[in-house]
């Protein structure tokens, strides 16, 4: 079982803007432009000592970096958001069921 990750609050943020630009098709993609801006803002104090968010951290470096062309429109990258974060979401859940087969929870 591997070790649980502790997450600081710049990390959630961070996970939580990437699901939201994974999903452009569910989302006003006029607010985009402002989930990008939150980004922008908690890079700097997100984990970068965590492996494991490293993934994620690339995927929101580029969406910071890109420049976009409409408002909103962050091309190719919401594919890119939407496969990190379905690793991360699989990884997250695998947790989870290791951590409550551990510790011997009924389900």
């Amino acid at each position: 079982m591997s070790r649980p990750l502790r997450l600081t609050a710049h990390d959630q943020v961070m996970i939580s803007a990437l699901s939201v630009l994974s999903r452009p098709a569910l989302t006003d993609r006029t607010d985009l432009e402002v989930v990008v801006g939150i980004l922008r803002d908690v890079l700097r104090r997100v984990s970068r000592n965590q492996p494991r968010l490293a993934p994620l951290i690339i995927a929101a470096e580029q969406f910071v970096a890109f420049r976009t062309v409409a408002p909103g429109y962050y091309g190719g990258l919401h594919d890119c958001a939407w496969r990190v974060m379905n690793a991360w979401d699989r990884q997250r859940l695998a947790d989870g069921w290791d951590h409550v087969r551990s510790d011997g929870h009924d389900i």
